[in-house]
């Protein structure tokens, strides 16, 4: 398996994690994907959806606009969290991970997926 795969390998052995994908930012290819695929949303979406919250903090209210760390939507179900991989750049790939929401801490699991994501371009 490739360093790419090990790594996501990885992030998919963090504490209530039932899916990982790691997706191109740009075309919504996803370059590698673990875990139970069902739950994860289409990789082109995982895209869209990075560049809608992007968007909308644009359109607030005209303070300095930051890099965006992280989006969760939460279901009853499942945490499921999109971010940049650390040192990608803003054109780098994107990472959408599922978390089971009755097996994990978010705090907990997003210091986790932190740590673990660093090793991904690494």
């Amino acid at each position: 398996m490739s360093k790419v795969g090990d790594a996501v390998r990885n992030i998919l052995e963090c504490s209530g994690s039932r899916a990982v994908m790691l997706v191109d930012r740009a075309t919504g290819h996803a370059f590698v994907s673990m875990g139970e695929q069902g739950l994860l949303l289409p990789a082109e979406s995982v895209g869209e959806v990075y560049q809608m919250a992007e968007s909308v903090q644009l359109a607030g209210s005209g303070h300095e606009v930051v890099e965006t760390e992280s989006i969760m939507v939460t279901t009853a179900a499942y945490h499921h969290v999109i971010r940049p991989v650390p040192g990608g750049g803003s054109d780098g790939p994107l990472l959408s991970v599922v978390f089971d929401r009755g097996r994990t801490n978010l705090a907990l699991a997003r210091r986790e997926l932190d740590a673990r994501a660093e090793t991904l371009l690494a």
